[in-house]
């Protein structure tokens, strides 16, 4: 066989590197060594993946995508290591991943309950924090993937996202909140009245009412709301209990159209998912279309 381990970690080190002569510092191996490592993968398959020259080695316009793929093997492999490393210890079922604070409020809930009554033995770790948190968390290979809404996302080339769901977001207050009782609001009357948010708002942004109060845990707002006068924004299945039980009501605003909000899965690109990571994700699929 041509290919190895060693020679696939041998060319994506020079490519991180640039230089031959660094990465072969890194490697610890010396400069010939490396150099005839890197030939014998060229000259077998008649491709040139690096260009040297005075400054360094640079992928060609062939090295590229073959240094995308041999970067997803070596992260493949990376993954079957810590994989081995678990069943080792008998973690035969386990998982760690992320949710973002104002998601995972509610949605872990449905994730413990769907999992451990059709899987009692496995083990979860699921880590909550932003989603900046969470993105350094996957590059670390803390966590296998994570869950977050759109406007917490990150533009970073090693992380690539999936579209789970796109879900309505309503207005809502207390039953006996002074505007309740009208059938269609403005947005100049919601202005008059405190607002609760699980993130910062960007005053810059058109048409954003600033947070009065700014809570990461969906669950306490919806508490708060139910015995004050502020207004709350989240989903209509999230609220669908309380707005039933009289206890909350969600506004009909005449001026803003019903907004929408985006929930994603992002996971490191080209890294496979444990057949575990699958079953999560597709728990969180179905809870976030019931609370739509």
């Amino acid at each position: 066989m041509g290919l190895s381990l060693a020679k696939l970690r041998h060319l994506a080190t020079v490519a991180e590197e640039g230089s031959i002569s660094r990465a072969a510092e890194v490697l610890g191996i010396s400069q010939p060594a490396l150099s005839r490592s890197i030939a014998s993968v060229e000259e077998r398959y008649g491709v040139k993946v690096f260009e040297r020259g005075r400054t360094g080695a640079e992928l060609t316009a062939a090295g590229v995508p073959i240094m995308n793929e041999v970067l997803a093997l070596l992260r493949n492999v990376e993954t079957l290591d810590q994989n081995l490393v678990q069943y080792g210890k008998g973690n035969l079922g386990s998982l760690s991943f992320g949710i973002s604070p104002q998601l995972g409020s509610f949605l872990l809930k449905s994730i413990a309950l769907t999992v451990f009554k059709e899987s009692p033995d496995v083990k979860l770790q699921a880590t909550i924090r932003s989603a900046p948190e969470l993105a350094d968390a996957l590059l670390a290979n803390e966590i296998e993937f994570f869950i977050c809404i759109d406007s917490q996302l990150s533009n970073d080339p090693e992380i690539e996202v999936e579209l789970i769901c796109e879900s309505d977001v309503v207005f809502c207050v207390s039953a006996h909140h002074p505007l309740a009782s009208k059938a269609r609001v403005i947005l100049s009357d919601m202005r008059a009245f405190p607002f609760a948010s699980p993130i910062h708002t960007d005053r810059k942004r058109r048409g954003q009412i600033d947070a009065n109060l700014v809570c990461d845990n969906y669950h306490i707002l919806r508490e708060v709301v139910e015995e004050s006068s502020l207004i709350f924004a989240c989903t209509p299945g999230f609220v669908q209990a309380e707005v039933e039980a009289g206890r909350l009501k969600t506004l009909t605003i005449a001026d803003r159209p019903l907004q929408k909000r985006s929930t994603f899965i992002a996971r490191r690109r080209g890294r496979n998912i444990s057949p575990l990571g699958s079953y999560v994700m597709n728990t969180a699929r179905a809870a976030l279309s019931d609370y739509g």
